[in-house]
């Protein structure tokens, strides 16, 4: 298959003129395979986003294929996933704001598996409502949690409002941003409140994993969050303390009772954003010789060992890291992933198998093939195996 890229403009300002930040040349996938983006920033209001990128359709095709919508990457998160912490920050976030205001109709934009629904539906007043492209996963069944399988454009169409709207963790996926949040505008009430939380680039900028994946499109700040909304229309924003600093976390509102609440000041970090990109680029390339290097010692250790050893992870960080070294992988017992929507899937070849499996092979060492979490899934792996594991990672 191969991928068609498309150039865009900045989807905040419109303007054609950039500079190129960094090179993304990577393995992505089974379905992108290997492709070359860049990341620019608009010379005209600094927002950075990728550009060439796949085409619309081709996201689409790509996220009706694994089972997910845009945004919704996590959707079958639990109380056991690694990330399951950052979902009940946010969501205890949004319930302090609504248990101090009158009851009223709430809206999760993208909510996934509706496990951040349910925390917000069990501890608030609020009649509360979900909606997600993906079909309606299971656990909203069991939940009997009111989610609704929809694009949120059609959605829009319903004659309803919503004193509050939250959007977590999708809004960098989408290929036109400031049409989503125009959107999600138009189903607040004329006092309502939105919230929008999404990755704060400039805090999880690191060389030693390539941070702008195929995903996310749209890499934001503080201030370019801020800029977006105002040019959706809405006058005033806050910035809430309680949501740790590796997000972005606005909530917007033309409520003038609000005004006096909603003060938010944020300077303009274009340039040391621009400073940032740059020198994470030039270092990249060597920390990718160098787990390249690694790479090669540690699972030549592993083999020349004797031992049984299986890679925990089948995310965008393992295909860019075993791109490296693809052959390797066959020298593994087994890969495991815990998301269904990769288990059944091919990795470089084999098959991915639910994490379970571990104990069928009586494996004594797992590979963490993961940029984040490491702890967590090694103590999940040697729960599923059973049994104490070597666990290697770089």
């Amino acid at each position: 298959m191969t991928i068609e890229l498309v150039e865009v403009h900045c989807q905040l300002c419109g303007s054609q003129h950039h500079h190129k930040l960094h090179v993304v040349d990577e393995y992505f996938s089974e379905y992108f395979g290997r492709l070359v983006l860049h990341i620019r920033q608009c010379r005209e209001c600094g927002f950075v986003y990728t550009s060439p990128r796949p085409s619309e359709n081709c996201y689409n095709q790509y996220y009706a294929a694994s089972g997910q919508s845009s945004g919704t990457t996590l959707n079958m998160v639990t109380e056991q996933h690694p990330i399951y912490d950052q979902y009940e920050q946010i969501s205890r976030s949004i319930i302090n704001w609504l248990n101090n205001k009158p009851a009223g109709e709430y809206l999760e934009v993208g909510c996934g598996n509706g496990i951040g629904l349910k925390m917000v539906q069990e501890n608030c007043h609020w009649h509360c409502q979900g909606i997600d492209p993906a079909p309606v996963s299971e656990f909203a069944r069991n939940n009997e949690l009111a989610v609704t399988q929809q694009q949120l454009n059609e959605y829009a169409n319903r004659n309803k409002s919503f004193d509050f709207i939250s959007c977590s963790h999708v809004l960098e996926h989408l290929w036109d941003p400031l049409k989503a949040i125009k959107t999600m505008k138009q189903l607040l009430s004329p006092s309502g409140v939105l919230m929008i939380v999404v990755p704060n680039i400039k805090e999880i900028l690191t060389p030693e994993h390539e941070v702008f994946d195929i995903e996310h499109v749209s890499h934001f700040t503080h201030y370019s969050l801020s800029l977006l909304l105002a040019k959706a229309g809405f006058k005033f924003l806050h910035f809430p303390q309680d949501i740790d600093h590796i997000h972005c976390c606005l909530m917007a509102s033309n409520n003038p009772a609000l005004q006096k609440e909603f003060i938010c000041t944020l300077s303009n970090d274009s340039n040391s954003l621009a400073l940032q990109i740059k020198n994470y680029s030039s270092t990249r390339h060597l920390i990718k010789a160098t787990h390249l290097e690694k790479l090669n010692r540690i699972l030549t250790e592993l083999n020349d060992s004797g031992k049984k050893w299986a890679i925990y992870g089948a995310g965008n960080f393992a295909f860019q890291l075993f791109s490296l070294m693809p052959s390797s992988v066959n020298q593994a017992v087994t890969v495991v992933d815990q998301s269904l929507d990769k288990q059944g899937k091919c990795f470089f070849g084999v098959t991915i198998e639910p994490p379970h499996s571990l104990s069928l092979y009586d494996v004594d060492a797992i590979f963490v093939a993961s940029k984040a979490f490491a702890y967590e899934i090694a103590i999940s792996a040697q729960q599923y195996a059973q049994k104490p594991l070597e666990v290697v990672t770089l």
